[in-house]
């Protein structure tokens, strides 16, 4: 018998013989030991590996197992000897594994990626490497199976492409933003000027007003989300965001799940940041979604001020429930019960991580058959998100503006608006007008940012001998580019009356 026979044999792999040595030694090479290593050493090696090593015969059943690859099931070895392979493979796999097997036999060997599946139901991805072998006959007698857990590679290797579809969703999305901003522009602006005037109507005025800034609202948290954009911690409101998330993920819930809210609180101010707070709210509601989606139910999202302290979001679902075992692991990295195209395992990941970055703890309560209920508690602050109100406006002096934007709809509607805000205005559509304009007697210039292919920060560097100050008007958000000295402010589209005198008022004082 050959020397690597009987290390073979001594490591517990009878089936060991001289066609299939060279499985072995590759593999005692690879961990480097030398010639002279013992018997013992080479089976502490393969006890520890991180490879793990099995052997199951013509039939696919495991008839040889090391600890390694048991512990990466969640297994014994004496658990899984005698059991097919097809307990260690999701369902979903099985093709997967039985065209891999058919290779192996064809050509010897062969190595594929693909998904198993642990004994308490979580799956990880693995690489496997299968190997042929023989009887001392040379008659095919089963294979070697030696597998790695390649989860972390696998998922950062998705992470990157999704990186990159999201690089790609941004600028798209911005794109869009900004023909959606300049829609929702002249309606906000419009509202605006009929919510003043004494004949309006003043409900439907009102419920014209509040479509365009939910409306506004979403596109900014949306160009958010696909820019990634860092935020600071400020005073926001908890049910705010809240609302925000649920408009965003409750048109994907499944018709079959009855979502309810309860989101009245006496205070509900935390110190946080928008992204984090929705992705939270985004995550729990869609994953209690996805588990009800075959028996429907019932899904409450609620706020309570438990003390004088602090707030609690409950996300409730009346679904199946987590099994014991597999609570204890949900904010695991990678650790999902989902197939690859539905879930990463690093959702659950996300929200913890989130919370805890806003001095917040998460709770999970679950009965199998009777339904799961994350809480989150975050800790009270001062202050408020509320804004400024509408009552009155700023007072600025009467200026004579020129505004430039090459939509007539909201060039006509900034116009309006400026003048019932008593300043005289220059309006034009086209930037080559503008710029053989008499800029003497301009006090104030307020130019959009994009303007049939044209930069209106390239415009604002054209306009010579003029030095006053310059609004520059965006409909998606952008602050990559450097802003040239005059500029004074960016006036987000939509803007309510109040915004325009703000940035009106703003320009007027830096050119004191």
């Amino acid at each position: 018998m050959s020397d690597s026979a009987i290390a073979a044999k001594h490591l517990g792999f009878e089936f060991m013989n001289r066609a299939n040595s060279d499985v072995i030694l590759p593999f005692v090479r690879q961990n480097h030991f030398s010639g002279d290593a013992t018997l013992e050493e080479l089976q502490l090696a393969v006890e520890n590996s991180m490879t793990g090593i099995s052997w199951l015969d013509t039939s696919g059943t495991f008839r040889q197992v090391r600890d390694g690859y048991a512990r990466m099931l969640g297994y014994t070895p004496d658990e899984l000897i005698g059991q097919s392979w097809a307990v260690t493979v999701p369902e979903s796999d099985h093709e997967t594994g039985i065209a891999a097997v058919q290779k192996m036999l064809r050509d010897g060997r062969n190595t594929v990626e693909t998904r198993a599946v642990r004994k308490d139901g979580s799956v990880f991805y693995k690489r496997l490497l299968l190997v042929k072998t023989m009887d001392s006959q040379g008659r095919h007698n089963g294979h070697y199976c030696f597998m790695s857990d390649v989860s972390e590679r696998t998922e950062a290797q998705r992470r990157l492409a999704d990186a990159e579809r999201l690089r790609t969703i941004g600028t798209l999305a911005g794109g869009i933003a900004h023909d959606l901003n300049n829609l929702l522009t002249p309606i906000l602006g419009r509202a605006e000027l009929l919510a003043r005037e004494s004949k309006a109507d003043d409900g439907a005025v009102d419920d014209i007003r509040n479509a365009a800034l939910r409306a506004q609202e979403l596109i900014d948290r949306l160009l958010k989300f696909s820019k990634n954009e860092r935020e600071e911690f400020k005073p926001l409101s908890l049910a705010g965001s809240v609302r925000v998330a649920l408009q965003f993920v409750s048109g994907s819930l499944p018709a079959n799940v009855s979502l309810q809210t309860k989101l009245g609180t006496s205070d509900d101010t935390v110190l946080g940041l928008e992204a984090p707070l929705e992705l939270i709210v985004l995550n729990l509601v869609s994953n209690a979604g996805y588990v009800m989606r075959d028996s429907g139910g019932e899904l409450v999202v609620s706020l309570s001020n438990p003390d004088g302290q602090h707030i609690e979001l409950a996300i409730s679902d009346t679904g199946p429930g987590i099994p014991a075992p597999i609570l204890d692991r949900i904010f695991d990295p990678f650790y999902t019960t989902k197939p690859p195209a539905e879930g990463t395992g690093l959702g659950l990941l996300m929200v913890k991580e989130a919370v805890e970055k806003m001095k917040g703890r998460v709770e999970v309560d679950s009965i199998e058959g009777q339904g799961t209920r994350f809480l989150i508690t975050f800790p009270l602050c001062d202050g408020s998100d509320q804004g400024h109100t509408d009552d009155e406006l700023p007072k600025s002096p009467r200026l004579r503006v020129m505004v430039i934007d090459d939509e007539e709809p909201v060039l006509q509607v900034c116009q309006t608006m400026l003048e019932h805000l008593g300043h005289e205005v220059i309006a034009h559509t086209d930037p080559n007008n503008a710029l053989r304009e008499d800029l003497a007697n301009v006090d104030l210039v307020i130019s959009d940012y994009r303007m049939g292919g044209v930069s209106g920060l390239d415009f604002v560097k054209q306009l010579q001998g003029f030095d006053g100050p310059v609004v520059v008007m965006s409909g998606a958000l952008d602050a990559d580019d450097d802003l040239p000295e005059n500029v004074s402010c960016v006036l987000n589209k939509p803007f309510k009356l109040q915004s325009l005198q703000e940035a009106v008022l703003q320009a007027s004082q830096a050119s004191e």
